[in-house]
């Protein structure tokens, strides 16, 4: 019953986001971006895919991805837009703070917003995006991360890139949380190397509300839809 109602509200906000300027949800796991650095990680695209791990601190499902990104070489923003992206989710392999993606858990293409944020990174001055996506079904990242096929207990991987072939390039955060990043030049499934040294990358994980408040949250949504209809 509990996935239903998931499923039903995230179709409710689904018909509601050509409205939204971001994702309203609540976060899960969150480190965005670091105005002060302003650092990115280069070529995150279909032909290198860049990841990056997270904890699993309750059993809430994972519903909507935020991301920031940077276009290399582009300094003039682009007009707010919905671009196609890839994200999967790995198990977690190896030790720390080396430890790197394992087997593919699941692939998502997205729909995401993208939006200027008013920012520009620091080396080169490009222009930095807000990436707002949902998943096409709610990510059941709590039994993944506990699973015994899981080396680090508690702990998943994320990869994002942009299969259009653009030089798209994924924010670093500023900050050093679990692991390392890491990357890979042969897809999503490999094989991973471990990114020593390099900041954490720039993203949140979103959940829903419990199913009560789900529920209001979908029929609220539906009448907004509804008005906006009448109006035209």
């Amino acid at each position: 019953m509990k996935r239903v109602l998931i499923s039903l509200s995230i179709l409710c906000i689904l018909a509601a986001v050509a409205a939204a300027d971001y994702i309203d949800l609540p976060v899960k796991w969150s480190q965005p971006y670091d105005p002060q650095y302003r650092g990115w990680l280069s070529d995150c695209t279909g032909t290198e895919i860049q990841a990056d791990d997270f904890e699993c601190r309750d059993p809430d499902p994972i519903v909507a991805v935020r991301w920031w990104g940077v276009y290399w070489g582009e300094v003039d923003p682009r007009d707010p837009a919905y671009k196609d992206f890839h994200i999967s989710f790995h198990l977690s392999t190896g030790q720390h703070p080396d430890s790197i993606p394992g087997a593919l858990i699941e692939l998502y293409d997205v729909v995401a917003q993208e939006s200027f944020t008013g920012d520009y990174e620091s080396s080169g001055g490009f222009a930095i995006y807000r990436y707002d996506a949902y998943l096409r079904e709610a990510f059941d990242q709590w039994l993944y991360s506990q699973s015994p096929e899981n080396e680090i207990p508690g702990e998943l991987w994320i990869d994002i890139c942009q299969p259009s072939g653009e030089d798209w390039c994924w924010m670093e955060s500023g900050t050093y949380n679990l692991d390392y990043p890491a990357f890979s030049f042969d897809g999503h499934n490999g094989p991973w190397a471990s990114a020593s040294g390099d900041p954490d990358l720039a993203f949140e994980l979103m959940t829903v509300p419990e199913p009560a408040t789900m529920a209001l949250l979908g029929l609220g949504l539906a009448g907004l839809v509804m008005r906006h209809r009448r109006k035209k």
